[in-house]
């Protein structure tokens, strides 16, 4: 995995670089110094023992060649009161000793200068001067050491300079950071460069880019406000076009109930006549079975047998009676309040059926029903699983009522994994299948007019998606056939 280096301030980042090449640069120029003040000093001691040795040797000429010995030594001990003349010796031209003059002994550190004395083209004698130079050592080592604590502090005055210059020369650069900082952490698009004492420089670059920084930070402070004021705005066209949709959508709400509503009273109304034949039946089995009871307790052979049959007759009548009107009444109420809650299968079926079934029989259509003998109960408003019964078997009667041979109705329950399907099929002929794509949709009715709204397929799929079930038209069928499918709840 790459590594990415650790980042660093630009002074830092010139001041480095600019510092290793000043020192370096200082470095070789020192060690030329200091190889050129130590060349120097040699030179200026070598050059210094050369003269004093030539000028004694041209000087002791006339006192060698006149045996002046006195005068050779004065010679001698006056050299040798320089420091750095260690020893002064005049020998005769044969190598005898004339005179000598000695400050030390001969030591490893003293160099020896010898110069042949001359008369005119005869040589008459020889110098010989030693010269210390652990002394010229020790000058050329204090010239070193002072020339090295020179670099040094030039090195470090530099590298001060450099630093504050590079410092004054960043200074706009960290203004534009920390004002980027402060954008950053509070979205304050009124900060400006020019508010930071750092921004201020006499490099026209520098001014520029405060300049142009603080122009883009205005046009952005402007943009800003403007999206602010568009979006104040928006949010209360919003506001109103949300209340609008409210009270469209509670509009809306109110006109699919009285549809529905329209629609259960519109099934309910073409039940009608069947209802009132189904409910007079029984009227006229209590009514017979009354004037017989009438007439058995008149008889003097007072029959209680024929009496008690009479009485479970009419027993049996009135809970027919009782039975249709506990479904009208359920079919009539308003369950658009009511709460959804676990109901019987098999219950609502019964309920349904128990007000329309006589009219199926009068007009002499077969009601076959098939289910399991497990009870299936369904998470709903029993109402209106009534109600989208109460449609297709509405259909179904208005479809197979022309028909002149066999006219059924087949109720079909079965389980399908987590879902209970309610088949409702007739003895018509299958629908036509260009009509598949239409048949669920508002207003659409194959009915003559005056007798079909075409709201109850369009109401009973809408039912049957609000309790997370479907209704659908099974397309590969003989016959006319609906399945209704609603989740399961086993008893």
């Amino acid at each position: 995995m790459r590594n990415n280096p650790k980042p660093m301030s630009l002074a830092k980042k010139i001041a480095g670089p600019l510092n290793v090449v000043s020192i370096s640069l200082l470095s070789i120029l020192g060690v030329v110094i200091v190889m050129s003040n130590a060349q120097s000093v040699t030179s200026s001691m070598e050059s210094k023992v050369e003269s004093i040795a030539s000028f004694l040797s041209k000087a002791s000429a006339p006192y060698i060649r006149n045996y002046d010995a006195y005068a050779l030594d004065g010679f001698a001990k006056e050299a040798v009161k320089d420091s750095d003349i260690e020893y002064v010796i005049f020998n005769r031209a044969n190598g005898d000793l004339f005179t000598e003059a000695h400050r030390t002994e001969q030591g490893q550190d003293t160099v020896e200068v010898v110069k042949e004395i001359v008369d005119g083209d005869v040589r008459i004698g020889q110098l010989k001067l030693g010269y210390n130079q652990k002394r010229m050592k020790s000058s050329v080592r204090e010239l070193v050491w002072i020339d090295i604590f020179t670099i040094i502090s030039e090195q470090i005055f530099l590298f001060l300079g450099l630093f504050l210059v590079i410092r004054r020369y960043t200074a706009p650069l960290q203004a534009l950071v920390s004002a980027l900082r402060k954008i950053s952490s509070s979205g304050d698009y009124s900060v400006r460069m020019q508010n930071f004492p750092e921004s201020n420089s006499d490099v026209v670059e520098f001014n520029n880019i405060t300049r142009e920084f603080d122009s883009m930070l205005e046009q952005i402070q402007g943009r800003d406000l403007s999206i602010h004021n568009a979006n104040t705005v928006l949010e209360v066209k919003v506001a109103e076009r949300t209340l609008e949709l409210s009270e469209m959508l509670e509009t809306l709400q109110s006109t699919q109930h009285s549809l529905i509503e329209s629609s259960k009273f519109s099934a309910l109304g073409v039940m009608a006549g069947g209802v009132a034949h189904e409910i007079n039946n029984p009227l006229t089995i209590i009514s017979m079975s009354t004037e017989r009871i009438i007439k058995a307790c008149e008889s003097p052979e007072y029959d209680l047998a024929a009496v008690i049959s009479h009485c479970e007759k009419t027993r049996l009548a009135i809970q027919r009676i009782s039975k249709i009107v506990t479904g009208l009444r359920i079919f009539c109420h308003d369950s658009d309040g009511d709460p959804f809650q676990f109901e019987s299968v098999n219950k609502i079926l019964e309920d349904t059926l128990s007000f329309c079934l006589e009219r199926f029989k009068s007009h002499g259509i077969e009601m076959i029903l098939k289910h399991d003998e497990v009870d299936s109960r369904v998470f709903c408003r029993a109402t209106e699983i009534s109600q989208i019964l109460i449609n297709l078997f509405n259909n179904a009667f208005d479809e197979i009522q022309k028909l002149e041979n066999e006219r059924w109705i087949c109720v079909e329950i079965k389980h399908k994994n987590s879902f209970v399907s309610i088949e409702v099929s007739n003895s018509g002929p299958p629908i036509n299948p260009e009509l598949h794509s239409k048949i669920f949709q508002p207003f659409f009715t194959t009915k003559v007019v005056g007798q079909g709204t075409g709201l109850g397929l369009s109401i009973s799929k809408g039912i049957a998606e609000a309790h997370g079930g479907t209704l659908r038209l099974e397309p590969n069928f003989p016959h006319a056939k609906f399945i209704l499918m609603l989740p399961l709840k086993s008893s």
